[in-house]
């Protein structure tokens, strides 16, 4: 009997382990010339515990290494000569050379075959459902609940809550690898399938990621409908690779923050800014009319340089956190100084109902806000006008402003064959659902759909042995949908520095960060008692 790769073998020895109620390992191997030309699979419980490197009670009060207390185990191993070797010519198939049936010792009992661990095993199809259950943010745990739960038992899943978990662990360290050129990838793929997609990027000399901005069909329409005014923000924290995330965002007509852009930044410098809002000026084709930031004097060069009729305005956060130092706290906090003194002008009035009057205020809340304020209306009141004008209700405040459309989900996206894949795989899994809810009254139909379930199952079981597997990380890349490539045309950025450096807050100012410390207990000199710099004189 031939397998096809060594994979294929080592699942074969697993199942007729399983039958027969014992469990496998891997043993040696020899290999000639970079081939693999022989391989043992063995009895778990084939030689013996080996002695120990040292007397851990003897080496106690040793200098050289510490003292470490260690469990005391069971040796499972009794000598078991039972094994499955192969023998190879070329390094790709392999023919069974030997095998030893006899076992010296007993038998696991069926009912626990479920926990022995070379039966332990999740499937590719339980791989699917413990990434997709990922996604909704339900971990390991809970998807293997899940799982259980639907198979009818912990015996009936074929795996463990550990199996689950340090396959999550394994599939986060693929990820990690492999993260930018994923993105890429996805990002890429929805730009091929939609056309009002944005997605631009750039990478250094090492292929690293460096900038990356992306806007999707519900974005862009929010951004026709809302984007007059938008905050640019770069003080959020910064992702595991210690870049900046920069969220271009706006104001809907429920008062709530919406995003009509992201931006991802290796650096906060001039360049990068600039970059980043000439490709969101290339996407939206339309430049706002204000753009809201913080005091970064690299973002007021880059906006002045692209956005040429754009005002710019530092937050409201920012003025109240400067207010007190340029006018005082004692100023700041008189209610006089924070009222404003309104100059109302009515500067025309069109017909009986004044529909088309024309009216300003020196507070600026139609131009800062969209809405008038109540000066203006108190005004309008008195001039007895009737009827709202028609040139002060917005787009924005509409109700059919910012409709959403729906958008390609990112899950849909990937190379084609994986898609391919998933699809046969859903409609396979729709099917056996149909049959069950067709046939739930009539028992000996469901019986027939199950004795034809298990003839296909016998057949693939014929030929399970002679096709091709793939790699572990083969399989990971399928799980995920990724398109592994040879090379890697992107790659996660590495060494880089910038304000925050992976903090999971906001990037404070160094004004902040001085007040802060300012209340810590500084170093003392211990001759002259004074802290910091003023402690150390001249010689």
């Amino acid at each position: 009997m031939a397998f096809e790769s060594i994979d294929i073998a080592f699942d074969f020895y697993c199942e007729y382990a399983k039958k027969a109620s014992f469990c496998v390992r891997k043993g040696g191997s020899y290999m000639n010339d970079g081939i693999l030309k022989s391989k043992y699979f063995i009895c778990s419980k084939e030689g013996h515990k080996p002695p120990k490197s040292y007397d851990s009670m003897e080496d106690k009060d040793s200098s050289k290494r510490p003292y470490y207390k260690k469990r005391k185990r069971r040796t499972i191993r009794c000598g078991c000569k039972a094994q499955f070797f192969l023998k190879s010519v070329d390094g790709i198939k392999f023919e069974i050379n030997e095998f030893v049936e006899e076992h010296n010792h007993a038998m696991v009992e069926q009912e626990d075959m479920h926990c022995v661990r070379s039966n332990r095993k999740l499937t590719h199809v339980q791989k699917d459902i413990l990434y997709e259950l990922s996604t909704l943010n339900l971990g390991p745990v809970k998807a293997f609940n899940i799982l259980r739960t639907k198979y009818g038992g912990f015996e009936e899943v074929g795996a463990s809550k550990d199996d689950c978990k340090n396959f999550k662990q394994r599939l986060n360290c693929f990820i990690s690898e492999f993260d930018a050129d994923m993105v890429v990838q996805r990002l890429s793929g929805k730009k091929r399938c939609n056309d009002d997609f944005s997605f631009e990027y750039t990478v250094n000399d090492n292929g690293e990621l460096t900038r990356l901005f992306w806007a999707d069909e519900i974005s862009k329409k929010n951004y026709l409908a809302f984007g007059d005014i938008i905050a640019f923000d770069a003080t959020l924290k910064t992702n595991r690779y210690k870049m900046v995330f920069v969220p271009f965002t706006a104001i809907d007509n429920h008062c709530r923050n919406i995003t009509v852009g992201a931006g991802l930044l290796s650096s906060e410098s001039i360049e990068s800014y600039t970059w980043l809002l000439q490709v969101f000026l290339d996407s939206f084709s339309v430049a706002p009319k204000v753009v809201v930031t913080d005091q970064d004097p690299a973002m007021k060069q880059a906006i002045a340089s692209i956005f040429l009729n754009t005002r710019h305005r530092l937050c409201m956060w920012h003025i109240m956190k400067k207010l007190a130092d340029k006018v005082g706290v004692a100023l700041c906090n008189n209610e006089d100084f924070k009222r404003k003194i309104c100059d109302i002008v009515l500067i025309k009035k069109d017909g009986e109902d004044g529909v088309d009057s024309i009216v300003s205020c020196s507070c600026k809340r139609f131009e800062q806000y969209g809405l008038l304020c109540r000066h203006i209306l108190y005004v309008l009141n008195l001039f007895r006008v009737k009827i709202f004008p028609k040139r002060y209700i917005l787009d924005r405040w509409k109700r059919d402003a910012g409709v959403n459309i729906r958008t390609a989900p990112m899950s849909n996206l990937g190379s084609e064959k994986n898609l391919k894949v998933k699809k046969i795989s859903r409609e396979i899994t729709l099917a056996g659902e149909y049959l069950i809810n067709s046939y739930i009254t009539d028992i000996d139909e469901l019986t027939k759909v199950r004795d034809q379930m298990n003839i296909m199952i016998q057949k693939a079981d014929e030929t399970r042995y002679q096709r091709t597997s793939l790699s572990k990380r083969d399989k990971f890349a399928a799980v995920l949908g990724y398109d592994q490539l040879s090379e890697v045309t992107v790659c996660v950025p590495s060494g880089i520095r910038n304000k925050g450096r992976g903090s999971h807050k906001r990037i404070k100012s160094q004004k902040e960060i001085a007040i802060a410390r300012s209340g810590k207990k500084q170093r003392e000199c211990k001759v002259c008692n004074l802290s910091g710099h003023n402690s150390r004189t001249s010689p």
